[in-house]
Parts: C-alpha cells; structure tokens; sequence
C-alpha cells in the first residue's frame, strides 16, 4: 500500500513502447480522515472503589470518513472496564483485560457495528469504568487507523477517576517465627524429599487494612542449606481461619540454588540446582486492622547434597541442624489505595548461623562391657554452637566428650582439644 508523502513512478506506453518524455515521477498524496475522541464529561467524582460511573466519548472524523478503526482505553490493572454502548446499542469490545500492568479495553468499529462509515456526525462511545484504587486514576484514549493496519495512530482525550483517599495505613508486625508444631532441630526430615515446616506469624497492627499483602519466605542468608518447597506453603487469617494452599503463580522465586551450597561449598544434586531459596508470596486477601496471618511453609533439606564427589564428601544430610530455626521472613503491604505501610524487613537470626553436620556416617560396633572410642568429625561453620550427643540403645552410656578444634593456619594444621566443653548431650 503506499504511503502519503511517498514518490512513484508513472510511464506512459503505445503498445509495449514507451512514449517520448511518458515517465514522470509523482508525489502520492493519500487522504487519511482525522478520528477525534473527545468528551464533555472527562472527570467524573467517585464516592468510594465500590463506585462505578459511566464515561462517553464522542467519536467524529474530519477530512474523510473512516469505515474501520480501533479505539483503546487504557488505565491501570486496578480499573475495570463494562457495559460498552455505541449510539444506545451494545457491543462487545475485541478485548478488555489485563496486559502487565495496564487495563486495557479495545473497541473494533467498522459499518457493520456503525450502520456505516465515521464522517462529521458524532457517534457516541459508553462505558462504565471502576478502580480499586484512591485518588485520580486516568484513563488514557488513542485510535488506530484502519482497524486491519496500524498506519495512523492518534491520542484522544484522557479521562478522570476521582476517587477519594482514604486516611490510615497497614503496619506489619512481626510476631513469631521458627518451627511448624511438631517439628524441631532434632525432629526433622532429612531424606530430601519429605519438607520440614516452618511457621511465620504477622499482624496488621495499623490503623487501615492491608491489601496487596507480600510474605518473603527462605533460607537464612541464601546459604544454601535448604530449598523451599513450593508445593507446601499454606496461609490462614486469624487463630480461627480456614488453611489454604497458596497457589503456584502467587510465588515468585527471588534466589536460587545454583550448582553447589555456599555455605560449604558442598556440591548439589542435580535435582536440587535451580530450586528456589527464597520466595516472595503473594496473598490473595485482606488482612483486617488487627487481624495476624499465619504462614506455614516447607522447605527440603539434608539429603540435596552429591556425597559421591571427594571434595564434597560432608554428607549434609547424616545429621540434624544445630540453630532453632534457618530461615529469614519478611512482609509487605498497602492500603485500599496502594499507599505503602510500616513493612517488616526479611531479616534472619543472625545469632544462629553456625551449621553443624557430620563428614562422615558414624560407624561403632560395641561389645558387651569393652569401652569404644570413636571419632565423629564435625563442621560448625566457624561460630559458637551447642552440641546434642545422643546415645541409643538403652544401656550404652558416655564417659569422657571432648571437642577437637582443627583450622588450618599457614598450611600448617592447628589442633585445639576443649574437653568438657558439651553444652548439652543425653
């Protein structure tokens, strides 16, 4: 198709012959109407987000009439657009949904749906419009010409949402966080398959109810001694509430696992790299003023790490964590009109980074009243930790403990012997 402005070439011909001074070049010149999407009305004054109001647009085209075009709306994902009207007569927009971040609604008109061509008599567009959201929220009009090719496009007026703010904000508040009932740092599943669960517990201790509520679960630090498990992270509102699964597409990963641990440098499974270590949760509820959220939440740990490999040869998964809990928490929320609260930073025990696990399975074999030493190594990850020594069957008992420090200093190896040093053993 050519274009408005562009040259062509015109070659006058007796048979196949071109006649004497019969090419010229032309100026194309194409006559393109001029849409105008105009409004008497452009503000209209909500009472409240329940509010709906409806908006008209008045369509006419100059310099030509228009038999197909496209008229956008535009505002944010928190409008809604309805109830679509031409002259009185209803019609169905060619699309009116969610793209990103925007609402965006799109009406195909041609002669069919206009009982004829666009020319200078105004044709009336309506549509009801609502938001969730305070304040003046716009919507934005544009027109595309013809409705088959984008070969003009042409902003029209913008029009008003005035919807009133509304005073007061959430704050989150931290109230407890470690294990899930049930579970503790000696009571958890280390075969990496079945989760260990930990609780999260928040309160909205503002003075306005929180919307667009985000919970940052994960490992403490990133350190990679864990994974969350995403298939098991469930949601209720107040000690009474119903439970509810948390649905795939609200979690967004923020970090990951990649091909070993940090903490350790110890060499992953295959089936563990790329599992998430941290995840963003979004909410799908209101959280009154003074209402708390509990979050329960799995995570999978021990059994991720690739035993086989020498320099990886730690086996993580043969013993049981040495800190009250591992992970890092956070919350996040606005009020009905998308102004932020007093939010809840993720942080994490700091106190309580040391990882303890066995380099090797123990393996003892006792006789009946002959005493055994054995040698069990251990890795703290360089800070202060309490030890549990456990001794099963009944019968076998414990006489001298003692702690062996070794570090490496100068390439020369640096042993310290702390006897006596248990805090706790049974």
């Amino acid at each position: 198709s050519a274009v408005s402005g562009s040259t062509a070439t015109v070659k006058v011909l007796s048979n196949t012959t071109l006649v004497t001074g019969g090419e010229k070049n032309v100026t194309i010149g194409v006559q393109v109407p001029n849409i105008r999407v105009q409004s008497d009305a452009p503000t209209q004054n909500y009472v409240d987000q329940n509010d709906e109001k409806y908006f008209e647009l008045k369509l006419d085209a100059q310099n030509g009439e228009a038999s197909s075009f496209i008229v956008t709306l535009t505002a944010s994902q928190y409008a809604t657009f309805s109830d679509f009207t031409l002259d009185g007569t209803s019609i169905t927009p060619t699309s009116n949904t969610i793209s990103g971040t925007s609402m965006v609604a799109k009406i195909t008109l041609n002669t069919t749906n206009m009982g004829g061509k666009l020319g200078s008599t105004p044709k009336i567009l309506k549509f009801k419009a609502k938001s969730s959201r305070c304040g003046a929220r716009p919507i934005t009009t544009s027109v595309q010409y013809p409705a088959a090719s984008n070969c003009v496009s042409q902003a029209g007026t913008t029009l008003t949402m005035n919807i009133p703010e509304v005073a007061g904000v959430p704050n989150m508040q931290r109230i407890s966080r470690g294990y899930d009932t049930g579970y503790d740092q000696w009571n958890a599943p280390l075969d990496g398959v079945n989760p260990t669960f930990y609780s999260s517990v928040f309160k909205n201790s503002g003075s306005a109810d929180a919307y667009d509520l985000a919970i940052t679960l994960g490992d403490v630090n990133f350190d990679g001694w864990a994974y969350v498990d995403t298939d098991n992270i469930y949601y209720k509102i107040g000690t009474s509430g119903t439970e509810y699964k948390l649905d795939l597409p609200r979690i967004q990963t923020v970090s990951s696992l990649g091909s070993t641990s940090r903490a350790g440098l110890l060499l992953l499974k295959s089936g563990a790299v790329g599992k998430p270590t941290t995840v963003l949760t979004k909410i799908p509820e209101i959280l009154p003023a003074g209402e708390t959220i509990y979050i329960r939440w799995g995570m999978i740990r021990g059994n991720i790490f690739d035993n086989t490999v020498d320099n990886s040869n730690r086996y993580a998964n043969s013993c049981c964590d040495a800190r009250p809990y591992i992970i890092g928490d956070g919350a996040s929320a606005n009020n009905i009109c998308g102004e932020p609260g007093g939010n809840v930073g993720y942080t994490y025990p700091s106190f309580y980074r040391a990882m303890i696990y066995f380099r090797e399975i123990p393996n003892i074999s006792l006789r009946a009243s002959q005493p055994v030493t054995s040698k069990i190594r251990l890795r703290t990850g360089g800070d202060a930790i309490s030890a549990v020594l456990r001794v099963r069957p009944r019968g076998v008992t414990m006489h001298r403990v003692c702690l062996i420090e070794k570090k490496r200093e100068e390439n020369n190896d640096a042993r310290k012997h702390l006897c006596g040093h248990i805090v706790h053993f049974r």
